[in-house]
């Protein structure tokens, strides 16, 4: 029989007369069946299951056999709530009565599952209010406070879930995954240290390896780890997007860096580079739609990066139509010089090669053009 406090719930005392038992049913089910059509998922789940515990009242208490039983069971489990915490009040001790800790858990995991963080979170809340120690309860706290984003609320509640139960790999691996929320690397790292000593096979840890290895901006290192994920689980959508980002971070790691979050390419191994990992990482299976529009987007500044274009020089427009008159002067005084003194074709080719180092100083790739500002402005850092 349920432990549910049928009483309590209807707000009458436990001689009610059946006819006021049945009004006080009426009463409650016209305010709960409104609140089921509520457009908070949240509110609509709590109001379905009070409507399903008025159905279970209305049986137990209009049956006079089924009551006599309930209440029995009831003034039992209110004598051992008054044993086990005499200091509490009647209403803890009525709350302790219609939720026991079994019972809460079970419904905040339920909450958890149906997207309702913020019930569940309750739930848990007094599961571990009525059984501190309790790790599965604190897991659950936790867990729902992730998902509400309250990241702060949930490390502190992980980690007591991880005290009470060291050797749950789970609760290690939530933990760390709300540390690098938090960006505790080297609390994380010794959270995932400690998961990878439970088990050391568990692919929800290598996960959490290559997320802390992509965090600390060490791709080539999450990109082994997801080799080893390959190696056990073939063909994994959510190894490949991982791959992908850290190809995609490999990338920017050997670009070079006019400022912060600034990357641009100024060699042609980089280019090749990007154009070799990135293209690897276009041609694998994952849902990230954001991940694949990024690496698309660096694929295509690779290309323009290659593409080459006309530089007219960094002064002003005076100066370089003067720079260029300079040029294309001292270029044909020299070729008629060598016309002069030495013979026509010399002096032809000459003229071709003098033109031609000009040239390529003004039609040259992008990546050069880049490579250029940066030696000359400077910046934070030179890539391959």
């Amino acid at each position: 029989m349920t432990d549910v406090d049928f009483y309590a719930m209807l707000e009458v005392e436990p001689t009610a007369a059946p006819t006021a038992i049945r009004d006080a049913i009426r009463r409650e089910r016209r305010v709960w069946i409104k609140r089921q059509n509520a457009p908070d998922p949240q509110r609509r789940a709590e109001a379905e299951l009070r409507v399903t515990q008025l159905d279970q009242a209305e049986q137990v208490l209009l049956d006079p056999a089924k009551r006599r039983t309930y209440d029995t069971q009831r003034a039992r489990r209110e004598r051992e709530a008054q044993k086990s915490d005499g200091a509490k009040g009647r209403r803890d001790q009525r709350r302790q009565a219609v939720d026991e800790v079994d019972e809460l858990i079970a419904r905040a995991a339920e909450y958890l599952r149906s997207g309702n963080p913020r019930l569940a979170h309750e739930a848990a809340s007094d599961a571990t209010r009525a059984a501190p120690h309790n790790a599965r309860a604190w897991a659950l706290r936790g867990s729902a406070a992730m998902d509400l984003n309250d990241y702060a609320q949930a490390e502190s509640e992980l980690r007591e879930a991880l005290r009470l139960d060291p050797e749950a790999n789970d609760y290690a691996v939530a933990l760390a995954y709300c540390q690098l929320n938090l960006g505790f690397y080297p609390q994380a790292n010794a959270t995932l240290i400690q998961a990878e000593r439970i088990d050391p096979s568990d692919r929800d840890t290598k996960y959490a390896r290559a997320q802390y290895y992509l965090a600390l901006e060490r791709p080539d290192d999450a990109l082994r780890t997801v080799n080893v994920l390959w190696a056990a689980y073939p063909g994994d959508r959510d190894a490949n997007a991982l791959a992908a980002e850290a190809l995609r971070d490999m990338t920017l790691a050997r670009m070079s860096m006019p400022r912060a979050d600034r990357f641009v390419f100024t060699s042609s191994a980089q280019i090749a580079f990007a154009r070799e990992h990135l293209q690897r990482a276009a041609a694998m299976t994952f849902d990230d739609d954001e991940l694949r529009r990024d690496i698309a987007r660096w694929l295509k500044i690779a290309d323009e990066a290659d593409r080459r274009v006309w530089v007219r020089g960094s002064g002003s427009d005076d100066e370089d139509r003067l720079s260029s008159a300079v040029v294309v002067i001292a270029v044909v005084s020299t070729a008629v010089f060598f016309g002069v003194v030495l013979h026509f074709w010399i002096a032809l080719v000459f003229l071709v090669a003098m033109l031609g180092v000009w040239l390529n100083g003004r039609w040259k790739p992008r990546w050069r053009v880049n490579r250029d500002i940066l030696q000359r402005e400077g910046g934070l850092r030179w890539g391959i």
